[in-house]
């Protein structure tokens, strides 16, 4: 009876100290529930684009499930790398929260490396994106920027360089722009049959892809060159006329008034070689003499929509002054040193430069 008794008290005893386990695990894990740190802040810088000699945009996201815990936002930049709040060359602020935010650094100097980091502040706390650098380009020497206007800024805020030659301001940069200049959207036509079809303004980035616009600009119909608002305020597309100022003052053989400029065809002796930028065409580029950096941003055809010969062809549209038959372009070719003028489909996708009014 007693070895019963004795046995019965062990059970028990071992059922106690099994609850005993149990409760203690529970109550591990609870706290250590209670203790689990917060997941982080993601924060990337996603893009650093519209690279100048002196401006870049920077683009960065965060999210973050406490979004209302972040006090403070911003870009912090400096020509070292390991660049902090500390040892910043500069900074921008935004208010607290999740989202996308952006920032235009300027007034940079030219064909200099900067090293960027996005940053937020939450709990007293800075937290760091990881950091990118980016190099800006190099104002050609050749270039007079026109005065009172050495940069332009279009509806959308792309930012264009402008060289005085012929006596006429242009912009350095093919047209980027997917609004016209009172705020009205410009249809992005991606479709072959309804960019063949279409009878309103259009644009598109060759092949579709927006890492073309940075170095090519949009591709545009001549609807929307034909509306009288495509480029920004107080700018015009170039003219037939002023593109034959612009060959005639350039070539070194046929000045102006020669009855050459007036043909259709390939026309005059090097004026395509003193337009066209030092590098970006396949093959041998031009002299750029007078920083007008002519790049081949290829063309979309009438007939299929195809994008074809980017690289090898730089054509631009010109506008006519009055209502006429013929709707001319521009074609320099990465193998001719003539520059052409041939008449083209309102369909035809082209780029655009913009002449000062």
């Amino acid at each position: 009876m007693k070895y019963y008794i004795l046995q019965s008290k062990s059970k028990i005893m071992r059922k106690n100290i099994s609850l005993i386990k149990i409760i203690a695990l529970t109550l591990f894990v609870a706290i250590f529930a209670s203790c689990k740190k917060e997941a982080e802040p993601q924060l990337e810088i996603i893009s650093i684009n519209e690279i100048s000699n002196s401006e870049a945009l920077v683009l960065a996201k965060v999210e973050y499930e406490s979004s209302n815990e972040i006090v403070e936002k911003g870009f912090v930049w400096s020509k070292q790398s390991g660049v902090n709040m500390e040892n910043k060359l500069g900074s921008s602020t935004f208010g607290g929260g999740s989202g996308e935010f952006s920032y235009r650094i300027v007034n940079l100097e030219e064909s200099t490396v900067y090293y960027v980091k996005a940053y937020l502040i939450s709990n007293d706390i800075v937290t760091y994106s990881k950091e990118l650098s980016f190099k800006t380009l190099e104002t050609p020497s050749n270039i007079i920027p026109c005065p009172g206007c050495e940069t332009i800024e279009d509806i959308d805020g792309n930012i264009y360089r402008t060289t005085y030659v012929a006596q006429l301001c242009w912009l350095v940069e093919n047209l980027k722009t997917t609004k016209y200049n009172d705020g009205s959207e410009i249809d992005n036509v991606t479709a072959n049959q309804e960019w063949k079809s279409t009878t309103s303004g259009a644009y598109c980035a060759y092949d579709n892809d927006e890492e073309n616009i940075e170095n090519y600009g949009m591709l545009y119909n001549y609807y929307a060159v034909e509306s009288g608002k495509l480029c920004p305020t107080g700018w015009h597309v170039a003219t037939d006329e002023e593109w034959k100022q612009l060959e005639s003052f350039v070539d070194s053989e046929f000045g102006p008034h020669t009855d050459v400029w007036d043909d259709e065809g390939w026309r005059g002796s090097d004026a395509a070689v003193k337009l066209k930028s030092e590098s970006g065409w396949l093959g041998s580029g031009g002299t750029n003499d007078y920083g007008f950096t002519a790049l081949p941003g290829g063309q979309r055809d009438e007939i299929a929509a195809m994008y074809q010969r980017k690289g090898e062809w730089g054509l631009w549209w010109s506008a006519n002054e009055i209502e006429a038959t013929n709707k001319y372009r521009r074609h320099i070719s990465n193998h001719e040193t003539k520059i052409a003028r041939f008449p083209s489909h309102k369909n035809s996708g082209y780029s655009v430069k913009c002449v000062k009014d």
